[in-house]
């Protein structure tokens, strides 16, 4: 279906794009490479605020 649309060449090109959404890194802040897709959806990251607030971000997953 994606390559009838024209958005991939390839099949292998469409899994690669898949795996870096899910699982490549980018940066949430200051540049440091530190989250996934994945971890996002599924584990939830921590947000330091401050010394003493850090607060949950993250985690839309439904299962339990």
């Amino acid at each position: 279906m994606l390559s009838v649309a024209g958005v991939y060449k390839s099949e292998e090109e469409f899994k690669y794009d898949l795996k870096m959404m899910w699982f490549g890194q980018y940066s949430r802040s200051s540049g440091k490479m530190d989250s996934s897709g994945f971890e996002h959806i599924f584990a939830g990251q921590w947000l330091r605020f401050s010394k003493s607030l850090n607060l949950q971000s993250g985690k839309h997953n439904l299962l339990i």
